[in-house]
């Protein structure tokens, strides 16, 4: 009867191991499907991998997991990397702040992690100097020739393209010092025009 026990018990793990195995393996395939679809789904891949290596790290898709999971990120990362420089280029800073702050929430590897964190603090220092050069602009116009319009629609289309919202408060914040310094500004008076009172 011990006996009998034993191989039962046996069977029971050896049946539950075999069932993890091809749980495992499952994922595994519906993660390699993804990656393989036209178009891939990159993140949908990412995705499965992560619940295989959560739920079935001791396993040969848990093993293999970790090689796919850094291909398909390093692809990702390279695909998304272009994107957002085009977005750079564009000065749509807030834009592509946003896409790395979206891959960094995808993207586990530490080297590709650290790449992604360095091109978002390249990004910022970009959006910065962009930044300055509208000020510059904006407040030429504004001071020296004195087109106060013209100084609050380069600072507002700034606004918009950088959709950043630091600078956009600073930019809201000097738009409105200009308009209140041009509603207290005297008006020369209209040569033609005469008062009779």
């Amino acid at each position: 009867a011990v006996l009998h026990q034993r191989y039962s018990s046996f069977w029971r793990v050896q049946r539950q191991q075999q069932q993890t195995q091809t749980a495992a393996a499952g994922l595994y395939e519906r993660a390699v499907e993804a990656v393989e679809a036209e178009p891939p789904d990159r993140e949908k891949a990412l995705e499965t991998l992560g619940e295989l290596r959560e739920r079935y790290p001791d396993t040969d898709a848990g093993r293999k997991s970790i090689a796919l999971t850094d291909q398909i990120e390093s692809e990702l990362v390279h695909a998304e990397l272009t994107t957002i420089g085009r977005m750079e280029q564009q000065r749509r800073f807030g834009q592509a702040l946003r896409a790395y702050g979206d891959l960094l929430n995808v993207v586990t590897n530490p080297a590709l992690r650290s790449l992604v964190k360095e091109r978002q603090a390249f990004c910022r220092e970009l959006a910065v100097g962009a930044f300055k050069d509208v000020v510059a602009e904006a407040e030429h116009l504004a001071e020296q020739i004195g087109d106060i319009h013209a100084a609050v629609e380069i600072y507002r289309e700034a606004a918009e393209q950088f959709g950043i919202a630091e600078l956009q408060r600073r930019i809201e914040a000097r738009i409105s010092e200009l308009q209140a310094d041009e509603r207290n500004t005297p008006q020369p008076e209209d040569p033609g025009r005469t008062d009779k009172g």
